[in-house]
């Protein structure tokens, strides 16, 4: 199981950076909706991974419990991946797109405390506080175990519908005889 889900893992964790790398050249990675699309690569790719574990490993059977197991051990890889990478892309590759993603949020965080009413020294200091933990290393293991927490949640759901029992006989041909 273990080589099985690390190659599976692999790919999507590569397919997952190609796409952040393509939403980083075309300058569209402030895009929410374009970045919320790159949860769509980890749900297909736990779910095919998971029929082909099925299919081609396990001889076209699966219990609930090991298909939940398999999908979220492949998310622990790619949470790895794809948390490495980000470590890099932030810190190395594209120090502008991390400045851009903090400006962004701060804005963001910013409007939503001065709707909210709060008195401006209190957002001041809410505002240095959240500077503190807004660090490319901290978002990395943040986005581990989001990326983990979504895959369990996708393998605990996908293993509902991919679940598959051995059959008692098989095939009818024992049946009669």
């Amino acid at each position: 199981m273990f080589k099985h889900a690390l190659r599976w893992g692999a790919i999507i964790g590569v397919i997952s950076i190609l796409y952040v790398l393509l939403l980083y050249v075309i300058g569209m990675s402030a895009n929410k909706l374009l970045s919320r699309l790159g949860l769509l690569i980890l749900i297909v790719g736990i779910v095919i991974a998971t029929i082909k574990y099925r299919n081609n490993v396990l001889g076209g059977a699966i219990s609930f419990g090991k298909s939940f197991s398999y999908g979220l051990l492949v998310s622990v890889v790619v949470a790895l991946i794809s948390s490495v990478f980000s470590y890099i892309l932030y810190t190395y590759i594209a120090p502008e797109m991390w400045q851009e993603f903090v400006e962004l949020s701060q804005q963001q965080a910013l409007e939503k405390l001065e709707n909210s009413g709060m008195d401006i020294d209190d957002i001041d200091g809410v505002m240095e506080m959240s500077s503190m933990f807004v660090k490319p290393l901290i978002i990395s293991i943040s986005s581990f175990f989001s990326i983990v927490m979504y895959g369990g949640i996708v393998s605990l759901i996908a293993s509902i519908f991919l679940k598959k029992e051995k059959p008692i006989f098989e095939s009818e041909e024992n049946l009669t005889e």
